[in-house]
């Protein structure tokens, strides 16, 4: 009995004199921070001018419930711009905003293009003495004449669109308005990036009035067509022999014709401008969901962000006989359940549709808030966090984020 209590009180004696031990050397305390060598960075702000006074943005965020941490604005944004007395193509690094012209050419070099792999740009120029589309690589180099149109008494539209693959292009070409003629009649031509030339996919006596678009999936080809027998948007299947297009619209009532659309990123569905509202289609429209609906006013353009949860969508008011203009940009995400004002500025550009950043959380935009067309960007968690990319250096249009 002596023995095992001597044996009890001999472990209880170690056990002690070990947990001391561990306490001294610090077996109990935290672990101690790693170092790291990075520096702290300034906020995205803190060396940007800031808008004017007169654009108001909502103080809130934009999203309900807990947002992701907000990224730095990041990549390259194309734009065209006449700082240079002409116009260029420019590229402006939406990080530092340090802005490099691409073009550096006496003609208008304008309309840039992103292709969807971001390693060229597509735009118009009159260069050659003719309006005819051209590609270049993202650093301005190895600019390639895509059409030859001269003497054909025609000239492209500056709505074309890319191919998802690159490959190819395509794009309106139509001669003059003639006086003596109610519509204009249009061709649609399939060009070949690699400069070796085109060949035409589609001919009516319609009149061309709207955006030419190519499903990120590359089946279907949408045009937004305007004379007494078609009015809204039609589309088409690329592959199929002869080409030909339908109406595409979100209903069979006649209020809900399509008259703008984006594709959502996959291709499989496509939000359609019908007045009033936007509601989301599949090409063959046998499944519709109406998204958000808005009154006094009419929606301008739209653009759906490349991770495919939201979409943001512009907003032209109309105004009594001497009231002011109202223009807002506004998010919504696809369900149509939350819906915000980011921006409220009646100097947005109409027609000119936001360019979400590639991380879904920034977009560029276009305003003439202080008198010139400039670019500004914002984040949708934060709208109050505007950023003026340009200075009023000339006029600034067409902004493009690099995909």
């Amino acid at each position: 009995m002596n023995q095992k209590l001597f044996t009890v009180i001999e472990v209880l004696v170690i056990g002690a004199l070990v947990l001391f031990v561990m306490y001294i050397g610090g077996a109990f305390k935290g672990p101690e921070p790693t170092p790291t060598n990075e520096p702290t960075r300034p906020p995205a702000t803190a060396t940007r001018p800031r808008p004017t006074a007169t654009l108001r943005a909502t103080a809130t965020p934009a999203i309900t419930g807990t947002p992701p941490a907000i990224t730095s604005p990041a990549g390259f944004i194309a734009f065209d711009s006449t700082r240079d007395g002409n116009s260029e193509i420019y590229i402006v690094d939406a990080a530092s905003g340090v802005q490099t012209n691409l073009t550096n050419n006496p003609a208008e070099d304008y309309a840039p293009i992103w292709s969807s792999d971001g390693r060229r740009i597509a735009f118009l120029s009159t260069r050659t003495g003719w309006l005819e589309i051209f590609v270049m690589n993202a650093d301005g180099s190895d600019v390639v004449q895509l059409t030859q149109t001269f003497g054909s008494n025609t000239a492209y539209s500056y709505l074309f669109t890319w191919s998802p693959d690159g490959a190819q292009l395509a794009a309106v070409r139509s001669g003059a308005w003639n006086i003596n003629r109610a519509i204009k009649p249009f061709v649609i031509d399939l060009i070949q990036s690699d400069g070796s030339g085109a060949v035409s996919l589609y001919q009516d006596e319609t009149s061309y009035i709207g955006p030419l678009t190519w499903s990120p999936d590359g089946k279907h080809i949408t045009i937004m067509l305007s004379d007494s027998t078609k009015y809204g948007v039609y589309i088409g299947k690329v592959e199929e022999t002869p080409f030909s297009i339908g109406p595409l619209n979100a209903s069979n009532n006649s209020n809900s014709l399509c008259i703008g659309l984006v594709w959502s990123p996959d291709g499989s569905r496509l939000v359609c401008d019908a007045g009033i509202q936007l509601i989301m289609i599949t090409p063959d429209i046998s499944e519709r969901k109406h998204i958000t609906s808005f009154s006094g006013g009419y929606s301008t353009s739209i653009a759906w962000s490349p991770d495919g949860r939201n979409l943001l969508y512009v907003i032209n008011n109309f105004i009594d006989v001497g009231g002011t203009s109202k223009r807002s940009i506004n998010l919504t995400d696809i369900d149509g359940i939350e819906d915000a004002e980011l921006v409220n500025d009646s100097g947005l550009i109409a027609g000119s549709a936001p360019s979400w950043s590639p991380d879904s959380q920034w977009f560029v935009y276009n305003s003439e808030q202080d008198g010139q067309a400039n670019l500004y960007i914002t984040t949708i968690y934060d709208p109050s966090q505007h950023i003026q990319l340009t200075l009023n250096a000339g006029d600034n249009f067409s902004p493009q984020w690099q995909p």
